[in-house]
């Protein structure tokens, strides 16, 4: 079985793909920019595989615990690419990758949770099998423990980085060893996942949730995950080209663009918008933009807007400006000038076999929320038509308003 590995869930961005024979794995300490750095390794990956997206067999993932923003991050591209190759998905659980990548018989593994806690469980590895002994918790440092009954602390290794971030927790174990660096690599992802995907554990693209098992629980964990999620949405929206293609020039699509921009569309796509469609855009008032470099226009889209929501209608990088980030800068342009005119939701569609297109869409929050069967017609004249997949991305009003006061 072919499998693409990702994990999302510190501040290193890991990918592996592989199958029984083995795994190529690319990782790369990105800090916060997942979002940038995943689809490029994902492509990286496959490209010294020698394998196309098709050529999977299934996706799986980290699923936590962990950086709630990293998590999502690899959840929604995972989900996507899944939905686009109608491929089964499996969340694995971050502490158990990392007990897999330590490699120890007896380990208790540790992550930084931030706000003075840690999240915790412990493994044992009993006649080759790695069993969970002690389920995941987050606790304060000085309320973890060993699993009663178990061997001696000396015969314990610590795990995981947060050993590193709680240089004291070892030592009140009096753990044998600490090996803080180990991580949850997609490698390790990939190796837990394999039996459980051969076994029928993944589920479909469609109920991706499903795939991710719930983190463990603070006691006011409702409050505090309700309104980061809220929050991040709102950020990403909120800074729609920081950091990208500093040398383009966006600006408003204009009525002496419209030729040109159609010459391009009839270049870019199967079935391409006329300039009567265009032009029949911007009278109805709808927000269309163009992304200019040293005059040539390589990036153009519109967004329509109407009260309480907004659909993207077109978006399109022109072939030989891919892969510079100017499809994700339009589209969180996109999002921000929905935000500013009220829309609470943001809908897209795109051809679901256009995997790229759609793991960009996740990996900016955008997910899949249904499916139009034959929606478009077929790349060439005598290709089959293609469904289309529904995306959508949402935030809560209250938090942008309050990310605007400066509350975060």
């Amino acid at each position: 079985m072919r499998i693409l590995a990702l994990d999302t869930s510190t501040e290193w961005c890991s990918v592996a793909v592989g199958d029984a024979g083995g795994w190529l794995e690319r990782s790369e300490h990105v800090g916060q920019a997942h979002s940038e750095r995943l689809l490029p390794m994902v492509d990286a990956a496959l490209a010294a595989a020698r394998w196309a997206p098709g050529d999977l067999d299934a996706i799986a993932f980290g699923c936590g615990p962990g950086s709630f923003t990293g998590i999502r991050i690899g959840c929604a591209v995972a989900q996507g690419l899944a939905f686009a190759l109608d491929r089964p998905l499996l969340g694995v659980p971050t502490l158990e990758a990392i007990a897999v990548a330590d490699g120890s018989d007896d380990v208790l593994c540790c992550l930084d949770a931030r706000m003075r806690e840690v999240y915790v469980a412990a493994y044992r590895r009993i006649e080759g099998r790695l069993t969970e002994v002690a389920a995941p918790a987050v606790l304060p440092p000085a309320r973890v423990r060993l699993p009663e009954g178990m061997p001696a602390a000396r015969r314990w290794t610590g795990a995981g980085p947060g050993f590193a971030a709680y240089a004291d927790l070892a030592p009140r174990l009096g753990l044998a060893r600490v090996h803080a660096a180990a991580l949850p690599t997609a490698t390790a992802i990939a190796t837990l996942a394999s039996p459980r995907l051969l076994a029928g554990e993944g589920v479909p693209a469609g109920r991706g949730a499903a795939a991710v098992r719930p983190p463990p629980r603070r006691a006011d964990d409702r409050r505090t995950c309700g309104r980061s999620g809220a929050l991040l949405m709102a950020q990403v929206a909120m800074r729609p080209h920081a950091g990208l293609v500093p040398d383009v020039v966006w600006r408003p699509l204009g009525a002496g663009d419209l030729a040109y921009v159609a010459a391009l569309e009839a270049q870019i796509h199967a079935a391409p918008w006329t300039v009567g469609n265009f032009r029949d855009a911007i009278a109805a008032g709808y927000w269309a933009s163009v992304g200019e470099c040293e005059g040539r226009i390589l990036a153009y889209g519109v967004l329509m807007l109407a009260p309480g929501e907004a659909q993207v209608l077109n978006l399109s990088v022109v072939h030989d400006a891919r892969r510079r980030g100017l499809g994700r800068a339009l589209l969180r342009r996109f999002v921000a000038v929905a935000i500013e005119r009220g829309a609470e939701q943001v809908f897209l569609e795109v051809r679901a076999g256009n995997a790229p297109a759609i793991a960009l869409y996740a990996a900016e929050g955008f997910l899949p929320v249904a499916r139009r069967a034959d929606y478009y017609p077929g790349s060439a004249p005598d290709a089959p038509r293609e469904d289309a997949l529904v995306m959508r991305f949402a935030w809560l009003r209250p938090a942008v308003e309050g990310l605007r006061r400066g509350d975060a």
